[in-house]
């Protein structure tokens, strides 16, 4: 079950991973998907060298979607935060009754890509390992089980009662 788990969660790691590269260099710049859950609306824009992620809560009123009534979106610049390598966010923490939630997060693709890269190459590392310990213990003829030595007792292993393969 574990493995299988490992296998659907490496391929779509790989999807997202393509889907990131795609993202980063086939889409126009100036698109931009809006989902929308509830009072909440989350919107992708793929910039030149990030993606743009924004969540904003809001309300449908004449076929748009717009800040709750009684409520105004409003730029705050003082809650930038940047870290290194690009990463980024801006939030507008609706302290005041009057302005409405919302949140920017700039993501660098590099990031997105090296995150969704990450699970398939640890499964290659883990596979490869995996292939390079089993040549070794049919090569030193060892249990394949327990890794116990079966030289002498090459039909079953004394330790666990594996049969020989």
């Amino acid at each position: 079950m574990r493995n299988r788990l490992l296998h659907l969660l490496t391929a779509l790691s790989v999807l997202l991973c393509v889907a990131v590269v795609v993202l980063w260099t086939a889409v126009p710049k100036g698109t931009a998907w809006a989902v929308h859950f509830a009072s909440r609306r989350y919107t992708f824009r793929p910039q030149p060298e990030r993606l743009w992620v924004e969540v904003a809560e809001g309300q449908w009123a004449n076929g748009e979607f717009g800040p709750p009534q009684g409520k105004v979106y409003r730029l705050a610049v003082k809650n930038r935060h940047q870290f290194p390598g690009g990463l980024e966010w801006v939030r507008n923490p609706a302290s005041d009754q009057t302005e409405a939630f919302w949140v920017w997060v700039f993501i660098p693709y590099w990031i997105l890509l090296a995150a969704t890269a990450l699970p398939p190459v640890l499964w290659i590392v883990r596979a490869t390992v995996r292939r390079v310990r089993n040549k070794r213990d049919v090569r030193l003829r060892l249990c394949p089980k327990c890794g116990y030595d079966v030289r002498a007792t090459p039909d079953r292993c004394p330790e666990c009662g594996t049969a020989a393969p």
